[in-house]
């Protein structure tokens, strides 16, 4: 089949749609592409407006738990907009800084905050099985 791996886009309700296979040439899934991008963004944004907009975040315990709570925002944010999967956990790690070396904390660059969180993807295919009998 020629056209088998199509996808178009419509606008309408104030929303845009996307049809058909959900894939770029490279076979990615596009709506995988896009959340993971949103993701990024939003998180870019969002630490970036806490470092600025505060006239100092702290290297410390504190200045800590606020990126922590910035990143578990925008996955909590990502869930609510179907982005994220509420079917498993969300966890944001961040170093205890009272740790860190001298040379680390010279350089106010707060390392390791780590997350993990699941896309919550989409079914575009489904196989059912069964029987009847009488």
């Amino acid at each position: 089949v020629l056209f088998r791996s199509y996808t178009y886009s419509a606008n309408g309700n104030g929303k845009a749609y996307s049809f058909g296979y959900g894939k770029f040439a490279s076979g990615a899934h596009i709506d995988i592409n896009l959340a993971l991008m949103w993701l990024t963004v939003r998180m870019r944004e969002r630490i970036f407006n806490t470092i600025t907009n505060d006239d100092k975040l702290g290297m410390d315990n504190n200045g800590a738990t606020t990126i922590e709570s910035d990143v578990r925002g925008v996955l909590i944010e990502g869930q609510d907009i179907g982005l994220v999967s509420r079917d498993a956990p969300i966890t944001v790690t961040v170093p205890d800084v009272a740790t860190l070396t001298a040379i680390v904390r010279s350089g106010r660059r707060l390392p390791r905050v780590q997350f993990t969180a699941t896309l919550l993807g989409a079914i575009t295919s489904v196989e059912v099985r069964g029987a009847v009998t009488e």
